[in-house]
């Protein structure tokens, strides 16, 4: 693993020795983009995601059974290291012209019959795009059932 994913991964190494699994390890959801810079610093980004990651002795032990990877985190370079920001789905397109700009569908979870968020089309999963500004993602808006590709301009 690249040095800022496996320090990413530590984070997890606890819950896999807890459960008497052995060391986290990456799992077969491991998959990065090597061409990923957003900020144009000539370092790769990294979309990571819990899910992406196992245990030595369980390879599937991170992976929820409901919502297997809800949330994630984008590993940003910057000088001296990686920012780890929050992403609030799972990250279907991001761009990084003009500005950063990701299309995330939330977990399913929140659309389950009698959530308060259920979503009463249920046939439509809804994604939205997000903006990266000031070290966080911002919902810009919902696209619309025909695609995102106006909101990404």
């Amino acid at each position: 693993l690249p040095p800022a994913v496996a320090s990413f991964a530590t984070q997890f190494d606890g819950e896999c020795k807890q459960k008497g699994l052995g060391a986290v390890v990456a799992s077969e959801n491991f998959r990065i983009d090597e061409d990923l810079d957003l900020n144009g610093d000539g370092k790769t980004d990294y979309l990571l995601y819990k899910c992406m990651f196992g245990c030595a002795g369980d390879l599937s032990a991170l992976t929820g059974r409901l919502t297997p990877c809800p949330w994630g985190t984008l590993l940003l370079s910057e000088a001296g290291g990686y920012k780890r920001i929050f992403l609030p789905g799972m990250v279907n397109h991001i761009q990084s012209a003009p500005t950063v700009r990701a299309v995330i569908s939330p977990p399913r979870i929140l659309r389950l019959v009698g959530n308060y968020c259920a979503d009463p089309r249920a046939t439509f999963d809804p994604q939205y795009v997000y903006e990266l500004k000031a070290g966080r993602f911002e919902r810009i808006a919902m696209c619309p059932e025909s695609g995102c590709k106006e909101l990404l301009k």
